[in-house]
């Protein structure tokens, strides 16, 4: 959002008396919406991620600042609101997702891969028939066609470029030129891999190339169970397996992943203990179901309990350019068809009718109307971080399970001394809550 746009906004709240206290610029277009609407509301940095009694967590909601703040209507000085509305939190969804907001890009560049997983959509047992069903994602991206797409992205202002694609990086022949071409226009490059291409020889060459990052989905320890899940080869395990550290050798940062499955549930504990004692981040994901080459929704037991609005609070937001040119905005969307070419850079090669139209589009229906809640309501990956931030950054399940009350005792200190902060910034809340308190007791 432009400067002169921010104090347009910031001038019109004001002629229609709405008080702002060190209100977050990025949210100035949800308070507006809100006035528009004709909305009562009482909007602070203490409500608007709550819904439900939880904590709401925005996609870019680090974008918000963590001091007290607060907005509302001078006729509405009295009025009391504990938690946001449906329609405010997609307002504020939309406010946050805003197109200088997005710096992560995927883009696709090859559908081969050098083994058949079992659980892999694209190359497993149900690859043929969900080839079938999206011929177009299945094709290789020539290589000057990689550098346009890379270019477009760049321009756009984006800092981050993923080059996992539907198998894998190293099949692609033209991956080194690609990393090569992407760092030279400052970009951090990354991309998952199942590791098994990843000789030292191949390390040392992205090293050499500038590679930040890497994550390796592994999701096994023992090789009777990695022969079920990935590959009855011996070499190929065991160069996935010492993967991670042949890479530290290098400098280049790595992570594993384990996508849980029936045939290596008994090997995930010991998975995690192993990376983790090794000092590695760990991520635990869940498996896609595919018959027939339908998604059957994403793996989950039960719906979100409260899936009001599940597309604004996930925080797997990464545009995907597909192949054939076609933007979809989070991996699991990947696995739907949309046939809408209104944000196909292909369709509109410029980046403002191109990019720009796609990220608009995606505000609108995928944020701002329910169009997607189906969808994002059964997806596995919606809630992943409540579970992998016991599971990550070098912490093991038996010690999470001790470090989660840690945490909680933690999280209770921070949550009283920003209570305490807010009481001061807003008195007025903080006579609500003790009357609130007070009432409690004396029922």
């Amino acid at each position: 959002m432009q400067e002169r746009e921010r104090e347009s906004i910031r001038e019109y709240l004001i002629s229609k008396d709405i008080v702002l206290n060190n209100v977050p610029e990025i949210l100035l277009p949800a308070i507006k919406q809100m006035v528009d609407e004709g909305d009562h509301f009482y909007l602070s940095s203490n409500n608007y991620n709550r819904y439900h009694g939880e904590k709401i967590f925005y996609s870019y909601s680090y974008l918000v600042s963590a001091d007290p703040w607060s907005a509302y209507s001078k006729k509405d000085e009295n009025y009391i609101q504990e938690e946001v509305t449906p329609n405010q939190q997609r307002y504020i969804a939309a406010a946050l997702f805003n197109p200088s907001s997005i710096k992560t890009w995927s883009i696709h560049l090859t559908p081969f891969c050098n083994i058949s997983c079992p659980m892999c959509p694209f190359h497993g047992k149900e690859g043929d028939a969900y080839k079938a069903e999206r011929k177009k994602m299945f094709v290789t991206v020539p290589l000057e066609t990689a550098f346009e797409r890379i270019k477009k992205i760049a321009d756009f202002g984006a800092t981050h470029l993923s080059l996992t694609p539907l198998g894998e990086l190293f099949m692609y022949k033209h991956w080194r030129e690609v990393i090569k071409y992407a760092k030279e226009l400052g970009l951090h490059v990354g991309f998952t891999s199942n590791g098994t291409l990843l000789t030292r020889e191949r390390c040392r060459e992205l090293a050499e190339l500038g590679i930040d990052s890497l994550t390796l989905s592994i999701d096994a320890i023992n090789f009777d169970t990695y022969a079920k899940v990935h590959s009855s080869k011996k070499e190929y395990y065991e160069t996935a397996i010492n993967a991670p550290e042949t890479l530290r050798e290098f400098n280049i940062e790595t992570g594993v992943h384990f996508v849980r499955q029936p045939e290596n549930l008994k090997d995930e504990n010991e998975f995690i203990n192993y990376y983790t004692n090794k000092d590695f981040s760990v991520g635990v994901g869940e498996y896609l179901e595919f018959i027939d080459g339908k998604l059957l929704r994403i793996k989950r037991e039960e719906k979100i309990s409260n899936p009001t609005n599940t597309s604004s609070s996930c925080n797997n937001y990464q545009p995907i350019i597909q192949p054939d040119g076609k933007i979809v905005f989070c991996c699991a969307l990947n696995h739907f068809q949309f046939d809408d070419n209104r944000f196909n850079i292909i369709e509109h090669p410029h980046v403002d009718d191109g990019i720009e139209h796609a990220v608009a589009w995606f505000k609108k229906h995928y944020i701002c109307e329910k169009t997607f809640d189906s969808i994002c309501s059964t997806c596995a990956l919606w809630d992943t971080l409540a579970y992998t931030q016991y599971t990550m950054n070098g912490i093991d399940c038996k010690k999470a399970r001790t470090n989660q009350t840690y945490n909680k005792s933690v999280g209770l200190m921070k949550k009283w001394k920003s209570r305490l902060v807010h009481a001061i910034y807003d008195p007025r809340w903080a006579v609500h809550k003790l009357k609130e308190h007070i009432n409690k007791l004396l029922d």
